[in-house]
């Protein structure tokens, strides 16, 4: 977890087929839920210092694996490589564009999201069992993620989970009911660890030195910090969940544009030469 929610660490685990990097381990966001359970569980055992001593086993170990993961094969220089670097850096810029935008939409309902079943007279310990199951799924989705991708694309595979999740935050905004809450929350859960698993691969398939896949973590931490604070500008103007979840929908979307953006870009430029 150490090394691949650190930016170089996520660049290093962007694994290679025929010296191009195909893919990105999706081992980081289930880690963190591991965490999420397990950490507490620690600290009541054995305290704080509990905590920090399984941390810091756990980057020792990382430490010691890194000498497993293979160095990248040097790519030749041609006569077109100028104009390639102009469509990765222009391809990059959208990639990293849509990570923020789906991050805003993330850091938004994460932050409102057990107030939302709250506010639909839900007591806050069943949202807090619903939460924990969420949590569950966002693992469970890790484990599909490389099976659905083989299937249908990676591509396709990411555009189809932002898709599911733009049309579930619009229909738990239009109509904000129990079984709406219930359902959107779980595909929120099911579809984060997929986008995110998605968006770094495909970050990672023409990011050859991996300086955009080190920037992820700094794009998803821009979108973390301006969707709460969008999200409860809005609030505080007087607008509900309701809006605030149409709202993260239409990140999503946004987020979807980009991503065809850096699409376009690639296909017209490699196209050309």
């Amino acid at each position: 977890h150490a090394c691949g929610r650190s930016g170089h660490g996520r660049s290093a685990l962007s694994f290679s087929t025929s010296g191009k990097r195909s893919g990105s381990l999706p081992n980081a966001p289930g880690c963190t839920r591991t965490e999420l359970a397990g950490l507490p569980l620690v600290a009541a055992k054995a305290g704080v210092s509990g905590v920090f001593a399984v941390l810091a086993a756990v980057s020792a170990c990382s430490l010691l694996l890194t000498s497993l993961i293979p160095e990248g094969k040097g790519h030749a220089h041609d006569a077109s490589s100028s104009t390639l670097g102009v469509v990765n850096l222009m391809s990059g810029g959208f990639c990293l564009m849509a990570v923020v935008l789906f991050y805003v939409a993330i850091g938004s309902l994460w932050t409102f999201l057990e107030r939302m079943g709250v506010s639909l007279k839900l007591t806050s310990a069943f949202v807090g069992s619903a939460l924990s199951l969420g949590n569950i799924l966002s693992l469970l989705s890790t484990l599909i993620a490389v099976g659905f991708a083989s299937r249908i694309g990676v591509n396709r595979a990411l555009f189809l989970s932002l898709a599911v999740l733009a049309t579930a935050l619009a229909i738990m905004g239009s109509v904000m009911t129990v079984p709406t809450y219930l359902g959107g929350t779980a595909l929120f859960f099911l579809s984060w660890n997929l986008i995110d698993i998605f968006q770094a691969t495909v970050i990672s398939s023409f990011d050859r030195a991996g300086r955009f896949t080190a920037l992820i973590p700094a794009a998803q931490s821009l979108g973390n910090t301006l969707g709460p604070a969008l999200a409860g500008l809005a609030l505080g103007s007087g607008r509900s969940y309701a809006h605030v979840l149409l709202g993260t929908s239409i990140f999503v979307v946004a987020a979807i544009g980009a991503h065809l953006g850096a699409q376009k870009v690639s296909a017209r430029f490699r196209g050309v030469n």
